[in-house]
């Protein structure tokens, strides 16, 4: 059997230097942030989002930038206030707000492109509370068209953050809000002493790899959105977006590790320092080890039935060949002098997200390779499980996943396969509850059979 494992490692080493030999350029997903965020936010298919942040629509006014009409009154719709993500990196507030016209008038509502008409009485209209974009031309003001006794006037009007108390904010742990995006990159909040009480900031972060003379170089590009900000918003000295009526601003920043920290400032001199602890050289690619005690069964017709405790071994590794796409393997045996070698080979692609982008669901297609000793001598049998894994990602703080997954092959003709696991961890450690079942005909007209149940706990041991 000592020779039956070795045979199978080396098989597994071999292909894990063939696929880590030479490392692609990688790319960023393709994304650029909608020119205007309140189009976003009132879109039909715009996604629900998790609260970020205790605030509701009574905490916003809303502020007539030219003259109010005699003729309409305005008011928020009770509990209407809602976050939505507006990108893939930007989680926004949006409410309804109630327009009551005299019978007499007829009043048209224009916001981010949209138009609607109501007849005299009472309606109900989504507004953005984030009015802003990434193009330079900034969304002040909606506004309202009213037409009575054969007149038509145009009034500007747009919605100001300002909080009721204090309780609300203060009770968050930051008025900063990091999203989900940004643990991959280690965004942290250096200084925010400078921020006053009705401002919050929200910051979405997305991954950017470049190939330099020294190898992938990682850079991440920060989107920016910030409710409360006065006049021009500076980045480190630099001028950059204007806000404007509704004080609101947005804009990106690329962090590298030449340049891992960033200031903002507005004209009033609030603000805050953010930094990135980026690598100078992205290791994509990966070798790990994990290892740990299992309830161990083996079953071969003509030999003694294994059924004890004993140590399961897991090496594993991933090659990266595009953003959310993997080449991975796995190659997992018992230290047991009545031991097998399981080797396997899969492309692991994500092919959904959900719930606010914090669940993520990735395909694995491939095969796998059972090798197992029997009176007839080594006997390798193939087989081609396909699984899923599903990743929550910061399940238990930031950069801290659980993923459920596993691979499958129900019962038919007498081969079966199940490997599931269960895993809390970072990039650097995991600690995982799995189990290992197999069973593959032996060559002599039976079956042989394995159960495995144990806790593995592991690390990546080289990374290239």
């Amino acid at each position: 059997m000592e020779k039956k494992g070795r045979v199978g490692l080396r098989f597994g080493s071999l292909l894990v230097l063939i696929v880590l030999g030479s490392s692609p350029k990688l790319w960023a997903e393709s994304f650029s942030p909608a020119a205007s965020l309140s189009e976003e936010i009132l879109s039909e298919s715009v996604p629900m989002a998790f609260s970020v942040a205790p605030i509701s629509e009574r905490d916003y006014d809303i502020h007539w930038v030219s003259s109010a009409p005699d003729s309409v009154q305005l008011s928020w719709v009770p509990g209407s206030f809602t976050w939505v993500r507006a990108s893939r990196y930007l989680v926004l507030p949006r409410a309804r707000l109630a327009i009551q016209s005299n019978a007499d008038s007829l009043v048209e509502f224009r916001m981010a492109g949209k138009r609607q008409i109501l007849a005299p009485g009472v309606g109900t209209f989504p507004v953005s509370l984030f009015q802003a974009n990434f193009a330079g031309r900034h969304e002040d003001s909606a506004e309202l068209v009213v037409s009575r006794n054969g007149r038509t006037s145009t009034h500007r009007l747009a919605f100001r953050y300002r909080p009721r108390s204090e309780a609300p904010i203060r009770s968050l742990l930051s008025r900063i809000v990091i999203d989900v995006s940004c643990s991959s990159q280690s965004l942290e909040i250096e200084d925010e002493r400078a921020l006053p009480l009705d401002h919050w900031v929200y910051l979405g972060c997305r991954m950017i790899h470049s190939q330099g003379d020294s190898g992938i170089e990682p850079q991440s590009e920060v989107f920016v959105a910030w409710t409360g900000a006065k006049g021009p918003v500076s980045l480190s000295g630099i001028r950059g977006a204007e806000s404007g009526e509704s004080q609101t601003a947005a804009l990106t920043a690329l962090m590298s590790h030449h340049a891992q920290s960033i200031e903002f400032h507005d004209a009033s001199g609030a603000g805050f320092k953010i930094r990135a602890r980026l690598p100078s050289r992205l290791r994509a690619n990966f070798l790990g080890l994990g290892i740990g005690p299992y309830a161990y069964s083996l079953r071969v017709p003509g030999a003694d039935t294994v059924q004890e405790g004993a140590a399961l071994v897991t090496v594993y590794g991933s090659y990266v060949l595009s953003e959310g796409a993997r080449l991975v393997f796995f190659d997992a045996f018992p230290l047991h002098k009545r031991s097998y070698n399981d080797f396997g080979l899969y492309f692991n692609n994500e092919s959904a997200r959900a719930l606010d982008e914090r669940i993520q669901f990735n395909l694995l297609l491939g095969f796998h390779l059972i090798s197992f000793s029997s009176p007839l001598g080594l006997q390798h049998r193939l087989g081609a499980p396909q699984g899923f894994e599903m990743i929550w990602r910061d399940a238990f703080g930031r950069r801290k996943n659980l993923s459920l997954g596993g691979f499958f092959y129900p019962p038919i003709d007498g081969k079966a396969y199940t490997n599931s696991w269960l895993r809390v961890g970072t990039g650097r450690f995991f600690g995982e509850l799995n189990y290992l079942s197999w069973t593959e005909k032996s060559g002599d007209g039976g079956s042989a059979s394995s159960r495995s149940v144990g806790l593995s706990f592991g690390a990546p041991i080289w990374f290239l």
